[in-house]
């Protein structure tokens, strides 16, 4: 296949057909998926109940983690369950995700940056003093400008040296129509209606 210019095969296991009686499980064609691509040397793409974002996510941090030659495997859990499981050491890898409350970027950089910040690096235990230093210095920095130089050295530290990966997205989508004016969410999913006007028309 790749020898005739494919650039990657899409897996399904023949859902559509009434002769193929597919698991319904999560992430159901994953493991053809693999097969595939370890087997025929192509690059696959995979569909089969991935219905999250956090399965997605799943589904590309096993692969590129298989390509480096770390084989791990992933589980779901509530969310309590998991945070018992991380802090006592039954697992070696976990993700987690919520939106802050706080607009400044000194909560998140606390939480995740400063070892010392109250959540252990998000329950990772990994530690860079000079990550920590620069939490504390931009804290208390009154210039905006410097500020942001500081958070920027800070991203590139927690990029390079820690071991967990930051994945940002959107937490939440909205729709609206023409007739709505005033309607802004901010990156953190908040919104305040008391400045939304709405237009009676044909619409």
């Amino acid at each position: 296949m790749k020898g005739a210019g494919l650039d990657f095969v899409c897996i399904s296991s023949g859902g559509i057909s009434a002769e193929t009686r597919p698991t319904a499980v999560a992430n159901t064609n994953g493991q053809f998926a693999e097969k595939v691509k370890r087997e025929a040397g192509i690059a696959t793409r995979v569909v089969g109940l991935i219905v999250a974002p956090r399965q997605a996510e799943a589904v590309v941090v096993k692969s590129e983690l298989a390509a480096v030659g770390i084989n791990v495997s992933i589980q779901s859990y509530e969310l309590l369950t998991a945070y018992d499981k991380e802090d006592n050491g039954h697992s070696q890898m976990g993700e987690r995700y919520w939106t802050n409350d706080i607009i400044d970027p000194d909560e998140v950089a606390t939480f995740g940056a400063d070892c010392k910040g109250g959540a252990n690096a998000f329950n990772s235990y990994w530690c860079s003093t000079q990550a920590s230093s620069l939490v504390n210095q931009a804290r208390a920095e009154r210039s905006n400008a410097t500020r942001q130089q500081m958070y920027g050295q800070i991203q590139q530290i927690v990029y390079q040296q820690s071991p967990f990966v930051v994945i940002d997205y959107s937490p939440y989508r909205y729709g609206v129509g023409d007739w709505v004016h005033g309607f802004h969410a901010t990156p953190l999913g908040n919104y305040d209606l008391s400045l939304e006007t709405l237009t009676v028309s044909s619409h």
